[in-house]
């Protein structure tokens, strides 16, 4: 459960949506680019190499089959 902060009566903070956050520093940009570009990717096809990605797949119907390796890996 999500606590209501704007109950309190310190709040000074305000809830904003994450669509309404920009990072455009020079030190975060560049992880950002790195993350977005090369990271992910990478992440995505080693689940996919491992099996991962199929054993989700299984697990929710879309593709036939027996789970491949330890239940807690994925």
């Amino acid at each position: 459960m999500t606590p209501n902060i704007n109950k309190r009566p310190y709040n000074k903070l305000k809830p904003i949506s994450f669509e309404n956050v920009h990072i455009n520093d020079e030190f975060w940009s560049k992880r950002q680019q790195i993350n977005r570009e090369i990271s992910i990717q990478h992440q995505y096809e080693k689940l996919e190499q491992d099996f991962h990605i199929d054993n989700f797949k299984v697990a929710s119907g879309i593709k036939k089959g027996v789970q491949i390796g330890e239940f807690y890996l994925d």
